[in-house]
């Protein structure tokens, strides 16, 4: 059974349709959640865009989906990176342009300084600030 629950990302939403529609002439983009259930539990989670022209859904495409316990978008916050990529709570880095994971992240999101996206890990094993340079050239 599909839950299609719409879990709105905070703050994705608000840039993603403020930068887009500043630059596209009454188009937006808006970025959610849809979880797959199966006996009342979110066990795969979709992230989509819905694109809209003056008021008007002109399509819907799956960015990433993943299993809620590799990915979780409902636990705090997320947010938005030079417009282009998805930066969970926990670190996570999705691209939303190329549609690919390209970092699972192990700490909490701290922020963003130029193109490093600074993380805080504390475990028993390790703890600090860390950044670094993937494939793409954005610092995780």
């Amino acid at each position: 059974m599909k839950l299609c629950s719409l879990l709105l990302i905070s703050l994705l939403v608000t840039l993603s349709v403020t930068s887009w529609a500043q630059h596209s002439r009454g188009q937006v983009a808006l970025l959610a959640v849809e979880c797959e259930a199966k006996n009342g539990v979110c066990e795969i989670q979709h992230l989509v865009r819905f694109r809209f022209k003056n008021g008007e859904l002109l399509s819907k495409d799956t960015i990433l989906t993943s299993e809620t316990d590799r990915i979780r978008y409902d636990l705090g916050n997320n947010h938005i990176y030079q417009n282009r990529y998805v930066i969970t709570n926990w670190g996570d880095v999705i691209d939303v342009q190329t549609k690919e994971l390209l970092h699972v992240g192990k700490g909490k999101y701290v922020g963003t300084e130029g193109d490093q996206v600074i993380l805080n890990i504390n475990n028993i094993n390790l703890e600090g600030y860390f950044c670094s340079e993937n494939k793409e050239g954005v610092k995780c």
